[in-house]
């Protein structure tokens, strides 16, 4: 499916203002097509396309979405509910920037993203951006830098290596 879904086997919860019975599944953001539309637009509005994880930063209350077909990491606002793109861009791109230092995050071109991890302390947000080999870290003011990985296919790193310094599969 191309929406984020919800599937409560619990007790009923409320989440981002949409009420989810016991024992239920409930279509949270996307409109269920396929593609791209831009961003600012409302959760039922907006496109994904095979959008891979959803997590939720409970500071805020906006949950964090890896488009991965769009190549794009989004955020659904708890403020108002509309997106906002975080990382990524229009193109897929496998050649980087951000090992050449810091980058905006939203300038940053990426390819499949395949999985996040937030750190509610830090306001970091990891990236697995998986055609370019690579895990990418966004700091809470929007810049990206290369955790791990140098961009070649290989099957890690030798001993006392930097992670920057690993190869990835």
């Amino acid at each position: 499916s191309d929406a984020i879904s919800v599937l409560n086997f619990g007790t009923q919860v409320t989440i981002m203002g949409s009420v989810v019975s016991a024992d239920t599944s409930r279509v949270l953001f996307g409109s269920g097509t396929a593609g791209y539309l831009g961003e600012s637009l409302s959760p039922a509005t907006t496109r994904y396309n095979n959008p891979f994880q959803a997590v939720h930063d409970s500071v805020t209350g906006d949950y964090i979405v890896a488009d991965y077909s769009n190549s794009r990491v989004r955020s659904v606002l708890s403020s108002d509910s509309t997106t906002r793109l975080i990382a990524g861009g229009a193109t897929q791109r496998y050649a980087t920037n951000a090992g050449q230092g810091l980058v905006q995050a939203n300038q940053e071109k990426m390819s499949q993203i395949r999985g996040l991890a937030y750190d509610q302390i830090t306001g970091e947000l990891f990236m697995a951006d998986s055609a370019n080999n690579r895990i990418r870290v966004t700091s809470r003011f929007g810049e990206v830098t290369q955790a791990v990985g140098t961009g070649a296919l290989g099957s890690g790193a030798e001993e006392n290596e930097y992670p920057t310094n690993a190869t990835m599969s």
